[in-house]
């Protein structure tokens, strides 16, 4: 994308060439030593991210309505309180996950497998003792957590029976990160796509198997805890393959210690107000409702939230990539560029899902349930719609180590979000959990505006404003209102109208979105460069392909 009143690098702070093959910019820096494994292009990983949670939401999607219709919407909302309530053991990570990835890519690129191995040391060393800690409160404290909830009395020894085996579950995944975030640290996306695949292959079989045995939700909690344990092991299998000589076993060191709690206490902090924030619905809504209105509002924000793994997935290379970059102006158009496209991303996504939600909520989960869950599900998935802008400037603060600027924004956006949950959820219900998606949106693309203009003051803030943000909102708002109106107009219905519809939609969005930025920016633009990094990519695999059919 061409920007106005953007500096030119001089000679001393030019960073490495442009390279189309390997993403929309490159901005690779030549390590201090070769790295084991050479790290896969932004667009390969972009795409291996894509495909995996394409296939993770293709699971849900065939085992949820199996599963609900199994144990029912009381037991598996209650399910998914468990799961929240579990999942505050995810705070005993205390950042260190985040700063482990972000010291590791950055040694990994340098090819110094000794500072690889004292983070990751260090980490796990962290683990040993707040999975302890952590494990036994919540597993002592399970019976006090449950009386909070407006639980059916049935509920209630069965509740606190399985929060026990959620907190250890959880305790388990945690510690599993420190050697998880491997695949990702070495920019091995092709790796950790087919793990992830493979994994929720596994997770969905699982979870059919112990309803349909009738074991019903403890069935599926248990299986928590198997989970994770499997996850250990592939996580260390992999990690070992991946990067030779790695030592994944605590071992505290001064200096180890020091770099990730210096990354993590910011990290830390992000990671707990995100938490409390993300699992606010459940509870708010479990306090004051029950747990079937849990299921109506989950199931379908569930679902949504795949979509949202998608394009965040796309962008998940970004963060391994910064860290790996020298600050300038190639980082500067990486992440402009990155904005643009995934703001496209998400437009692309989730526009034509919001006109199609009823329809898909009717044939996914029956007609009662679509009645109840249709209308917050489409406001849900219209604040979707503009999430992708936010995750570039997430993977930039991360790593450039900017994560204290990270956590203002988080306590900020975190705590209007909460402050909005505690009051729309107890007057509207279940539509106040869909009111409260939008109260923080807005704030992001402000937000996006404001660190721009700090790390990159050459950038011409009005371009980027127009470019990467309005003109996409814009042109998605007309063609989600024509979509609307058509949709409205033929009243179709079944499985292959609505999937032929969603694709049409999708593409036509696309189409304009594409064109849009083209006309602007002309050949230089973002559109243009990720076509023609596409089209590079694309002979680069047919040449490889082409290269061991004649071997």
């Amino acid at each position: 994308m061409t920007y106005p009143h953007v500096d030119e690098p001089d000679e001393q702070s030019a960073t490495p060439s442009v390279s189309p093959s390997d993403g929309i910019v490159s901005g690779e820096i030549p390590p201090v030593a070769q790295p084991p494994t050479r790290p896969k292009s932004l667009l390969s990983s972009a795409a291996w991210n894509i495909v995996a949670m394409v296939i993770i939401g293709l699971v849900g999607f065939v085992t949820v309505p199996i599963v609900v219709r199994a144990i029912g919407e009381s037991d598996y909302g209650l399910y998914l309180l468990v799961g929240s309530i579990g999942g505050f053991a995810t705070l005993l990570d205390l950042g260190m996950g985040e700063a482990t990835l972000k010291f590791t890519a950055q040694y990994y690129a340098r090819g110094d497998i000794r500072g690889v191995n004292r983070v990751v040391g260090a980490t796990l060393s962290i683990y040993a003792v707040t999975g302890i800690v952590g494990g036994a409160i919540i597993i002592g404290g399970a019976p006090w957590i449950v009386r909070l909830l407006r639980l059916e009395p049935r509920q209630l020894a069965l509740a606190a029976d399985l929060v026990r085996w959620s907190g250890l579950a959880f305790v388990l995944w945690v510690v599993a990160g420190a050697v998880r975030t491997m695949p990702d640290a070495t920019q091995r996306y092709d790796i950790a796509g087919k793990v992830r695949i493979v994994m929720a292959v596994i997770q969905g079989v699982a979870v059919v198997a112990a309803v349909k045995l009738g074991y019903g939700v403890t069935g599926l909690v248990v299986w928590m805890v198997a989970n994770s344990l499997l996850n250990i092991i592939v996580a260390v299998v992999i990690a070992k393959m991946l990067v030779p000589g790695l030592h994944p076993w605590p071992r505290p060191t001064r200096e180890g210690l020091r770099e990730v709690f210096g990354y993590g206490v910011f990290s830390s902090v992000n990671q707990v107000i995100g938490t409390i924030s993300m699992q606010a619905d459940r509870l708010i809504l479990g306090a004051f409702f029950g747990t079937a209105e849990i299921a109506i509002l989950e199931v379908p924000k569930g679902f949504l939230l795949r979509g949202v793994g998608v394009f965040s997935a796309a962008g998940a290379a970004l963060f391994p990539r910064f860290s790996a970059m020298k600050e300038g102006p190639a980082m500067r158009d990486l992440f402009l560029n990155s904005t643009w496209a995934l703001l496209c991303f998400s437009l692309v996504l989730f526009v034509p899902t919001m006109v199609v939600l009823p329809e898909f909520l009717r044939l996914w989960m029956g007609p009662e349930f679509a009645a109840q869950s249709a209308t917050v599900s489409q406001i849900i998935a219209a604040s979707m719609a503009l999430q992708g802008a936010f995750v570039p400037i997430f993977g930039l603060l991360k790593g450039t180590a900017r994560v204290h600027w990270l956590m203002i924004i988080y306590i900020v956006t975190s705590g209007v979000s909460l402050g909005a949950a505690v009051v729309l959820i107890p007057i509207f219900g279940v539509m106040g959990g869909g009111y409260r998606q939008w109260v923080t949106v807005w704030m992001g693309f402000v937000i996006v505006l404001i660190l721009c203009r700090k790390v990159f003051p050459a950038a011409g803030l009005r371009a980027v404003a127009v470019m990467c943000l309005a003109v996409p909102v814009a042109v998605a708002t007309l063609c989600g209102g024509a979509f609307w109106a058509s949709w409205s107009v033929a009243a179709l219905h079944g499985w292959v109208w609505m999937i032929l519809a969603w694709i049409a939609m999708a593409s036509v969005l696309a189409a304009c979105l594409w064109a849009a930025n083209r006309v602007l920016t002309g050949p230089d633009g973002a559109a243009a460069q990720l076509l023609t990094s596409a089209k590079m990519h694309l002979r680069g695999s047919a040449g490889s392909v082409a290269g061991v059919q004649r071997k």
